[in-house]
């Protein structure tokens, strides 16, 4: 067997094999999506050494096990490595309403409460060219559970928004914090946009893992919903 630097060298309740940290390189022919993500290999990424196609990113790696999120102040989410009702393969996701086939999630048992891993960490606030003001996190929609993001010009529905609440505003998580091109702007908007900021994660501390680009999580986002009619 290859010798291996132990300081690269660690475990993770995930998997029962070590895994070393490399940089990943496309020679290393990698067919399988990161295993907490499921987004594809990039940057540093832990790979077991005894599995041929088996591999986390190091953010993913470095997830805190436990998390307070301000989602559910009354329990604590434990980061679970498969969907928590063994007879399912699947969770549906409380943050994007998506299902989560396979990869991590952050579980409430007594409550629960699904998150994806990266939707775990999504920014509680954002700024946007298509409005002026910052953009917050609300864990809850309208009473009817559907809301029309002013981004894209779709709905939404029984999934988190980011919203302008003095404004009214409304966008998906993936049109406030992707690259979706915006087809609307309130004709009250008289000033130049805010530029662009590097959205802060919601983490336990500022060492703790960023989120990747928003693009590379269409896998794990809800698809935009038919337009109001």
């Amino acid at each position: 067997m290859e010798q291996y630097n132990q300081e690269t060298i660690k475990s993770h309740f995930s998997h029962p094999h070590p895994l070393k940290l490399i940089v990943y390189k496309q020679t290393l022919n990698l067919t399988s999506p990161c295993s907490a993500c499921k987004i594809e290999p990039s940057g540093m990424i832990y790979c077991c050494i005894m599995c041929e196609d088996h591999f986390l990113h190091q953010r993913c790696f470095d997830m805190p096990k436990k998390m307070t999120h301000p989602c559910h102040e009354k329990h604590s989410l434990t980061l679970i490595s498969k969907p928590s009702n063994r007879n399912e393969h699947f969770f549906v996701c409380d943050a994007c309403s998506e299902r989560g086939k396979g990869g991590f999630s952050y579980h409430c048992k007594p409550c629960r409460i699904d998150l994806h891993l990266l939707c775990a960490v999504m920014p509680l606030s954002v700024t946007h060219d298509s409005h002026v003001h910052k953009l917050h996190l609300t864990f809850e929609s309208y009473p009817e559970k559907k809301f029309s993001c002013n981004i894209c010009m779709n709905t939404g529905s029984r999934q988190w928004v980011y919203r302008c609440k003095s404004c009214g505003f409304d966008a998906h998580l993936k049109c406030a914090t992707g690259d979706a091109p915006s087809v609307h702007r309130p004709p009250s908007q008289t000033k130049e946009p805010a530029p662009r900021q590097a959205a802060t994660c919601y983490t336990l501390d500022p060492s703790a893992p960023q989120l990747p680009p928003m693009q590379q999580r269409q896998n794990i986002m809800p698809p935009p919903d038919p337009p109001f009619e």
